[in-house]
């Protein structure tokens, strides 16, 4: 998920209760039959590849193509600035990219964002590029060390490895609404599409940049609320051509673009939140405005995938309905949406999130789902502390979560 500063605040919780939660007595106990770790380093690569290998199983039952669209390696900004572990994440995340590359896998890393650029650091914990950090220059123009791993494997799997590049999905839900939506250029704005585009200290703005480092792919994320602030209406003119502008601009330099709508299976009016399959917010609307996309961009050869919802079982997920499960319910309206596209005679590939998390999926669905669609592949994310990507803690401790766990 693209959250701002932190993603959670449940380890913090438990470490104030005093407690032991995870870091406490429970993990000094750590089972002796995680020494051997399958062959891996250490316990908590031993879980992550287990996790990965198990999704890659899963998504081999059909022999579907598969998409990570949100994977983290923290590094040492802001509140973990006193960490000093960065080697051990880049050694986890070079073992994890050399499986997903070996499986064919499409991965795009958390997360690139302008957002940051009047921040002492230029950047947040999980930024791989980031600003010059004087507070005028937005586009990202540093590199963070998560960039060397990350640039290897692109290089050898080009057009397969990417960032997600956060900023046009930047929306405060329970402030930010389809009649709220926030001011352009400030609260949010779409990547190179902003007052500040071009970094005077490289003559280039943030696609050209990342496309300098060997970067082929982003996923750029926008809010349905924008987009289209009257269920079943027209799609704003404004902000459909911000996103245009920025897709213009990927394609200028060199990069290929896969769309996020990034809503969390919902939509905010003024009241509050809807939830995607209740008769506030019908199936019907969710295919409607793909349909409007599709008639925007289905020809635009710079969008290779359509991520048609950001977690949909997050921030309360969408209403079961009548299929006894929202992540039934999630498996019809999927296949409804990916059908209304096809029709329309759109090729781009659709992306289906599952609706949970990617070491989840293996449980929560029994196997991939959508029949008839062309160009399909599934995505999931994977936060490796499982707080939802907030590492307050320092690779020792996950590692030792692990090992409790058994790995």
């Amino acid at each position: 998920m693209t959250r701002y500063y932190t993603r959670g605040n449940f380890l913090k919780v438990a470490a104030a209760s005093g407690t032991a939660f995870f870091g406490g007595p429970l993990l000094a106990a750590a089972p002796a039959c995680a020494a051997t770790h399958n062959g891996y380093v250490d316990s908590l690569t031993n879980r992550r590849m287990t996790q990965l290998t198990n999704w890659i199983n899963w998504l081999a039952k059909t022999g579907a193509q598969g998409f990570i669209g949100e994977v983290e390696q923290p590094n040492n900004y802001n509140d973990r600035s006193k960490f000093t572990d960065q080697a051990q994440w880049a050694a986890l995340a070079d073992t994890y990219f050399t499986k997903c590359d070996s499986a064919g896998l499409v991965y795009t890393e958390q997360e690139c964002s302008e957002q940051y650029y009047d921040t002492p650091f230029g950047g947040y914990h999980a930024s791989i590029y980031r600003s010059a950090r004087d507070g005028s220059k937005k586009s990202v123009s540093v590199p963070a060390y998560q960039s060397a791993v990350l640039e290897r494997h692109a290089a050898a799997h080009p057009g397969m490895v990417g960032v997600n590049f956060s900023g046009g999905q930047k929306f405060d839900e329970g402030i930010n609404s389809n009649t709220n939506p926030g001011t352009y250029n400030s609260l949010y704005w779409f990547p190179t599409a902003n007052s500040n585009p071009v970094c005077p200290n490289t003559g280039m703005n943030s696609f050209q940049f990342l496309a300098s480092r060997g970067i082929k792919i982003v996923r750029v994320g926008f809010r349905w609320e924008r987009m289209q602030p009257s269920l079943n209406d027209a799609l704003n003119p404004t902000e459909l051509e911000h996103l245009k502008q920025c897709i213009s601009n990927a394609s200028a330099a060199g990069l290929s673009v896969i769309m996020d709508l990034h809503n969390y299976g919902g939509y905010c009016i003024s009241s509050g939140r809807l939830a995607l399959n209740s008769s506030a917010l019908p199936v019907s609307a969710y295919q409607d405005v793909w349909k409007k996309l599709s008639a925007e961009f289905a020809s635009e050869p710079t969008v290779v995938g359509y991520d048609i919802m950001n977690e949909p079982y997050a921030y309360g997920g969408i209403a079961a309905g009548s299929y006894g499960s929202a992540g039934k319910a999630w498996e019809a309206i999927t296949q409804t949406v990916v059908d209304a596209l096809r029709d329309l005679g759109d090729t781009t590939q659709i992306n289906i999130p599952t609706y949970c998390t990617l070491q989840n999926t293996p449980r929560k669905h029994t196997k991939p789902w959508i029949v008839n669609g062309g160009d399909i592949a599934y995505t999931s994310h994977d936060y490796w502390d499982d707080s939802g990507g907030d590492y307050r803690n320092d690779y020792s401790y996950y590692n030792r979560r692990a090992a409790h766990k058994g790995h």
